[in-house]
């Protein structure tokens, strides 16, 4: 069965949806055939983990988190972390903001993945800076502008 795709998820083809495949739970109404690509819902959120050629995995969360977001941010890092990457970068940069939850799963990651794991984060927002910068997080991880830029840069 074919289900209709978000234009978020048409220009941006890394986003994959996480629900049945005859509803996209990420906008507020089903596509109908031959109708319009419905507008992605205000409080969504995506989750979604690409391997690198370099063997660096990307773990990334957009839109705007919930406690279902954070908590399956949190098992995508886990599963991330699991296979041993050399790298493993966690991109907020989407994100409109990050709370407790978010933190919780970073530092899950970054303790879980040690020593064999070296953690990074791309945040650029104010709002997930700032909450960021009131947990261990802040003072744990490298936290980058870009994924190209953390991928980049040379790791332990």
């Amino acid at each position: 069965m074919s289900m209709e795709r978000t234009a978020d998820e048409v220009a941006r083809p890394e986003f994959t949806s996480t629900g049945p495949s005859h509803v996209d739970p990420l906008v507020h109404e089903r596509a109908k055939p031959g109708g319009r690509i419905p507008r992605p819902s205000p409080n969504a959120y995506r989750i979604s983990s690409t391997t690198l050629d370099t063997g660096a995995v990307v773990v990334r969360v957009t839109g705007l988190p919930d406690h279902n977001a954070a908590q399956e941010f949190g098992a995508a890092l886990t599963a991330a972390v699991d296979t041993r990457p050399p790298l493993l970068v966690a991109d907020l940069f989407g994100l409109r903001t990050a709370g407790k939850g978010i933190a919780d799963a970073l530092l899950s990651a970054y303790h879980r993945g040690r020593p064999s794991t070296c953690l990074r984060v791309v945040a650029r927002q104010v709002a997930a800076l700032r909450g960021l910068s009131k947990t261990p997080v802040w003072e744990l991880v490298e936290i980058y502008p870009t994924v190209a830029y953390a991928v980049r840069t040379p790791w332990v």
